[in-house]
């Protein structure tokens, strides 16, 4: 075989390796940037979890909210509540703090000046009152705001007398904007997509908004989820 025809030979293998080198690569390098995206959203989502996790807990234990709901008839107790509520929603920089009876009647709310006002709504049919209620403990829950129309992370605690036994139920909505805020992608990344998922595997934050609030409980492979 002539020199020539071997050295191209030679030539169209090396440019074949090196293609599919290259190509091996890229594909690692980009997947080794999914990873670590990943797991860096991964971690910010944790991080706001676990900021808002126990404020629930530490507002149960506020006093007035055991005296407002012993005694939801009086009219200076709710007004204290109220305001109370107002504080609260002001230093942990929530949307919404407000406060539920047994039956999952909304008795006092910081926004209880306003014309949409939770006050005299019922949230029993919501897990993050129900759960804490059947569980006696703190729950995190992933919803669209029934008045507002917002998505939200709501946490919720019990309230609880002194002998233990459960008198309602406080809650706080946080907004998720501050999640999708930070949600910048490396360049590489621009066309990848992310999706993460709730415990029962409902989109809550979606890199495309036609996936918000979808059941990829069937197919939950490679995504984040909670």
């Amino acid at each position: 075989m002539p020199f020539r025809i071997v050295a191209s030979l030679l030539l169209l293998i090396t440019l074949g390796l090196s293609w599919v080198l290259g190509g091996w690569a890229g594909y690692r390098q980009v997947e080794q940037e999914s990873l670590e995206e990943s797991f860096r959203y991964r971690q910010l989502v944790a991080n706001e979890l676990n900021r808002y996790l126990p404020i629930p807990e530490l507002m149960a234990e506020h006093p007035l909210m055991e005296r407002a709901l012993l005694n939801p008839a009086d009219p200076l107790v709710i007004l204290q509540a109220n305001r109370e509520m107002q504080r609260m929603a002001t230093i942990v920089g929530s949307s919404d703090v407000y406060l539920m009876d047994t039956s999952g009647l909304t008795i006092a709310a910081n926004n209880y000046l306003q014309e949409d006002s939770f006050v005299g709504s019922n949230y029993s049919f919501r897990p993050y009152f129900s759960e804490a209620v059947a569980t006696g403990d703190s729950v995190i829950y992933f919803a669209l705001g029934l008045m507002s129309g917002v998505r939200g992370l709501y946490f919720s605690h019990p309230i609880r007398s002194d002998r233990g036994r459960i008198l309602g139920v406080i809650a706080v909505k946080v907004l998720v904007h501050e999640l999708e805020s930070q949600w910048h992608r490396p360049a590489s990344l621009s066309e990848a997509q992310m999706v993460v998922l709730d415990g029962a595997g409902i989109s809550f934050l979606a890199s495309r908004p036609a996936w918000l609030y979808r059941d990829f409980s069937a197919n939950r492979q490679g995504e984040l989820s909670l």
